[in-house]
């Protein structure tokens, strides 16, 4: 071989080289990113430590964590803004507790018609934020700006999130079964 063609050689194989650890480090990052076994744990752990009795819906902390969080968007009286829908008649807020915890952890995506208006904006899901807190919020939304008093607790929030651990997107209203005209 000359100089030329073996120059040529270690650089294809090298570069080939590089391909695959990229290949090889790509499929690796996905199936770490997949494994939701640690998480599942840790939830399930926290479900079985839990004594219901223990849980009071407090209307201060809901109400701080729905000023930092929701108050942006849907407005102080709920009313909604621009860009959000009101709370005020909401179906996810009538809905069982299930639906309403699934939208305040993953969020809601998708076209949603109310009062003649058409709303298309993304809410952000609220994972990051303790069971208990989101169960405060839950309760807090569902007693201030709709009928349905059912109590949300943090047990309730745990559970629907040990269902869709794996899930990292925001619902749709066709997938929680409410109709996109709310």
């Amino acid at each position: 071989m000359d100089k030329k063609t073996s120059t040529k050689f270690i650089v294809s194989f090298m570069a080939a080289l590089v391909a695959i650890s990229l290949v090889l480090a790509w499929v690796m990052s996905r199936n770490y990113l997949k494994d939701s076994s640690k998480e599942r744990k840790r939830i399930a752990e926290l479900i079985k430590s839990i004594d219901e009795g223990q849980f009071t819906p407090d209307v201060n902390r809901g109400q701080r964590a729905y000023t930092q969080f929701c108050m942006r968007c849907h407005g102080a009286e709920g009313k909604g803004s621009a860009s959000a829908p009101p709370l005020v008649g909401s179906p996810a807020l009538a809905a069982k507790n299930e639906v309403l915890i699934k939208v305040l952890l993953h969020g809601m995506r998708g076209k949603i018609e109310r009062g003649g208006r058409t709303y298309d904006m993304v809410m952000p899901g609220f994972k990051m934020i303790p069971a208990n807190d989101l169960a405060h919020v839950a309760n807090y939304i569902r007693n201030k700006f709709s009928q349905n008093k059912a109590v949300v607790t943090h047990k309730n929030v745990l559970e629907v999130q040990l269902k869709s651990v794996e899930r990292n997107k925001a619902w749709t209203p066709e997938e929680l079964g409410l109709t996109s005209k709310e």
